[in-house]
């Protein structure tokens, strides 16, 4: 089951990262720094998604949520910077 979950969270994957890079851009204003987030932001989301995958594999979450764990996460993230930019 947890495969197929991440076959279809890993494709919505991308739209949830591209939409949070995009907040965090216009958060913030110097380029150079907009590049960092982005590039820790990119680091966090493979750490989570590398996780999630462990916590399917000992149970500690169910298979479909610890799939679509780092897409939650970060599209809460995301949902609450856009909201903040108004």
């Amino acid at each position: 089951m947890f495969p197929l979950a991440q076959r279809y969270a890993n494709a919505l994957g991308a739209l949830v990262l591209a939409w949070l890079a995009m907040a965090v851009g216009l958060r913030l204003r110097e380029q150079s720094w907009a590049f960092v987030a982005v590039v820790v932001l990119l680091f966090g989301y493979y750490t989570l998604w590398t996780l999630s995958a462990k916590f399917a594999e000992y149970d500690l979450f169910g298979p479909v949520v610890a799939a679509w764990m780092p897409n939650l996460i970060f599209g809460a993230v995301a949902a609450a910077l856009t909201l903040r930019l108004r």
